[in-house]
């Protein structure tokens, strides 16, 4: 009997899309994740196919879209993982080939057979100087080895992995047509989804009686967004072949499935060529408004737009914005709703603080992103205060800056999203509708408790502006805890910004732009002792400081011709990246100031205060 073929949809995202980060410290990649070049971004380039890791059998599915990382982290693995994983990372693809049919032979019964024909598929397709007849064989042993339930998948990933390479466009076409036509009956799909899964919980529980599964996938939106990205593939080979006809049908189609998420956006770049040279100026500005808000403009792209938008509203280009505001707020309403937050006898003078590390580029930040902007309609910010620090991660952030990657190395953080309430972890991620239940489970239940404790030190805070420069003076009083390692913190929040990210985000509240101290690092608190801090903030050096950080960014990016060849997972992440849209400028009408007195140890927060900062003085927190 054929063993189930371990291809996902994501994997056939991957090669399509190149729509995936890295890994969360302690959990598994998925097959071929990595994160995107600039290139990729545009959607009109396909990613160059990896080799796919086997699953780590200590893995637990929660229902949730795994954090992405910089770097994928170190995790134990069995003789039959390492084997595989050394075997599909070797650089020499002679090399990588013997070794992956080693490891065949070595574990004849390994579940990651599949996967591992597959790699050998991926590595011939980068010889194709060699033997062309070697990809073909390989081919049709990879996708007939398939299980009737995962034909579709395979057949796909073959076209994909060919459309990649830009060979054998005609075979392509025929696996991607195959593949759609294995995904005709959805009923049949999500039993058969449904089955393996089931199947796959029970070996689980036999190798751990003790392992719980959680919430199962949607196998309904499973189907949906498979069979979309099987159609994009299509669309890529006919509109590579020249078949121009067909593919802007099969766009459309891809479209037309789903409005929203990577593959339409990719799918819109495309249509939005056609409706320009067809002169559907109409047409043309709704499919560069999709791209717009999936954050997916390029500088050509981002030209286009204000041009047509120009033909079609009398040659003015000020409402753009606000267009594109209206059609977030209506296409992608927050879904986490809240009460507002009413204080009992039990409410004591503890103020809250979420710090959440993220990324605007970073799919699995969209849960968590939203439950705090939820939050923040519940709680005054004298009851929770937010910081949103945003990386580099999976994808350049323009809000991203020195102070945000100090505080991250504080925390050790290297994969977002990562959140803590007063300095207490907490994990998860997903997309926008898992955000209610991550607001449900692990924002308000947390936070109404630590309301009605009793903050651990006296904490009070005046901000004022003068010009472009905001003073802060802080006063701290005794801690009433023993520690050894308290630090007061003091934090410039820009209270919204306007930004459309990959991961289809466009407003972002409480965006840390600065944090005080030498290094960012804040004003150590002698033990036993208060502490009185004047700091200040210059709005303008401020704005300088994350500009030149991106610059940085930009140039330690640029691919170098003359470098050497770095091994695979090695080398520069982004390629010759330039940002479109920078958000280095700050709003001197939206600034707060968010002060606290952290643990260094412990990382226990022992109080917070917040204050409004405007050209007026602002009245001290308590």
């Amino acid at each position: 009997m054929k063993r189930l073929l371990t291809v996902s949809a994501t994997t056939i995202a991957v090669l399509t899309l190149a729509w995936g980060g890295a890994v969360l410290a302690g959990q598994s990649a998925g097959p071929g994740q990595k994160p995107a070049t600039a290139d990729q971004q545009t959607g009109q380039k396909p990613p160059e196919q990896k080799p796919p890791e086997q699953k780590s059998p200590e893995q637990k599915p929660t229902g949730q879209k795994p954090a992405t990382s910089a770097q994928p982290p170190a995790s134990e693995q069995t003789p039959e993982q390492k084997a595989f994983n050394e075997a599909s990372r070797t650089a020499d693809l002679d090399k990588r080939i013997e070794a992956l049919r080693t490891f065949m032979t070595d574990f004849p019964k390994s579940r990651t057979i599949e996967n591992a024909e597959n790699a050998i598929l991926s590595a011939l397709i980068r010889k194709t100087t060699d033997d062309v007849k070697k990809v073909q064989d390989q081919a049709k042993k990879f996708s007939g080895m398939a299980a009737e339930s995962a034909r579709g998948n395979a057949n796909s990933s073959v076209a994909g992995m060919l459309l990649n390479a830009n060979i054998l466009l005609d075979e392509a076409e025929t696996y991607a047509q195959k593949g759609l036509a294995a995904m005709a009956d959805e009923k049949a799909y999500i039993d058969a989804q449904k089955k393996t899964y089931d199947e796959r919980m029970a070996d689980r529980r036999k190798q751990d009686p003790k392992f719980e599964p959680g919430n199962p996938p949607d196998f309904a939106a499973t189907y949906k967004s498979t069979r979309q990205t099987m159609l994009l593939t299509l669309a890529q080979v006919f509109d590579k072949r020249g078949k121009l006809p067909e593919a802007e049908k099969a766009f459309k189609d891809v479209y037309q499935a789903q409005t929203k998420g990577a593959a339409a956006a990719t799918a819109a770049v495309r249509l939005a060529d056609f409706a320009k040279k067809a002169g559907r100026d109409q047409e043309q500005v709704e499919y560069l408004t999709v791209v717009a808000l999936a954050g997916r403009l390029t500088k050509d792209t981002r030209a286009d737009l204000e041009t047509v938008y120009k033909k079609t509203h009398g040659g003015a280009i000020d409402g753009l914005e606000d267009t594109l505001d209206r059609r977030y707020e209506k296409d992608g309403p927050n879904p986490v709703k809240v009460t507002p937050y009413v204080a009992g006898k039990t409410r004591t003078d503890r103020v809250v603080l979420a710090e959440i590390f993220t990324g605007a580029g970073c799919p699995p930040c969209v849960g968590p992103d939203l439950a705090y902007e939820g939050a923040l309609k519940r709680y005054k910010p004298q009851e929770l205060a937010v910081l949103m620090y945003h990386l580099h991660i999976p994808r350049p952030d323009p809000m991203t800056n020195p102070s945000t990657q100090a505080r991250a190395k504080f925390y050790k953080v290297n994969a977002v999203p990562t959140s803590a309430l007063n300095g207490v972890p907490t994990v998860g991620g997903g997309n926008a509708e898992s955000a209610p239940k991550f607001y449900a489970d692990k924002i308000e239940p947390v936070v109404d408790k630590a309301l009605t404790t009793k903050a651990d030190i006296r904490l009070k805070l005046q901000a004022t502006m003068a010009g472009q420069v905001i003073s802060v003076k802080a006063d701290v009083g005794k801690p009433t805890v023993a520690a050894k390692n308290l630090t007061l913190q003091i934090a410039l929040v820009e209270e919204q910004v306007r930004y459309s990210g990959e991961n289809g985000v466009r407003f972002h509240p409480m965006v840390v732009r600065s944090l005080g101290g030498k290094d960012a690092l804040g004003f150590p608190i002698a033990p036993g002792k208060a502490l009185q801090v004047t700091e200040s903030f210059d709005i303008a050096k401020v704005a300088a400081d994350a500009f030149a950080h991106l610059d940085k960014f930009e140039a330690d990016n640029v691919a170098k011709p003359d470098a050497p060849a770095a091994a695979p997972g090695q080398g520069r992440r982004f390629p010759d990246y330039k940002f479109v849209t920078r958000r280095h400028q700050v709003d001197p009408a939206k600034l707060a100031v968010v002060a606290f007195v952290q643990d260094g140890e412990s990382k226990k927060v022992l109080q917070v205060a917040y204050v409004k900062v405007g050209p007026a003085a602002a009245k001290p927190a308590r």
